[in-house]
């Protein structure tokens, strides 16, 4: 894996981290209370985030099979693609953004289900990024719905950055 990429992936592993600690001792019941002032439980929350690394997964895995295809080319930048995104404020941004369809999540999922299905997602996405190797993640571009035009870096960053934008949405349901 390029350096590039394993510095996202240690940075989306830390979001990770941070996600399942706040939700580590809470019981059933207070994973399907819905916030008083609406929206979703933090069960929903979660599942959403399942949906959303599934997809960005399946996403990176198509392009990383089509680049290798076509004999990608290797990353040769070393610069850091941590601060990519940060001109959309991902994880800060005040503005509700309604989730698309396929994101929308499931209410009363369990809390074991939900633990392994991000457990699972992750492993696929960690898979998914090891073979994408040392190629030029930055060549591979996909249209996000609201922040337009993204490479697979970004992609793979904007997991981790929408991780942290639903935990603070959970630390307020808390």
């Amino acid at each position: 894996m390029g350096e590039r990429l394993r510095e996202i992936v240690e940075s989306i592993q830390a979001s990770r981290g941070r996600l399942l600690d706040a939700i580590s001792r809470l019981d059933q019941p207070a994973l399907d209370r819905t916030p008083a002032s609406g929206g979703w439980s933090v069960g929903e929350v979660l599942h959403h985030l399942l949906l959303m690394e599934t997809s960005v997964t399946r996403l990176l895995e198509r392009q990383v099979t089509r680049a290798v295809g076509r004999g990608a080319a290797q990353e040769t930048s070393t610069a850091s693609m941590l601060g990519s995104l940060d001109q959309f404020a991902v994880e800060t941004a005040p503005d509700r953004i309604v989730a698309p369809q396929g994101f929308l999540p499931a209410r009363g999922m369990g809390k074991q289900e939900l633990l392994d299905g991000l457990a699972a997602s992750r492993e696929t996405l960690l898979r998914v990024t090891d073979r994408a190797g040392s190629i030029d993640l930055a060549q591979l571009l996909f249209p996000h719905p609201v922040l337009g035009r993204l490479n697979m870096y970004q992609w793979v960053l904007y997991i981790g950055q929408h991780e942290l934008r639903h935990l603070h949405q959970i630390e307020r349901t808390l």
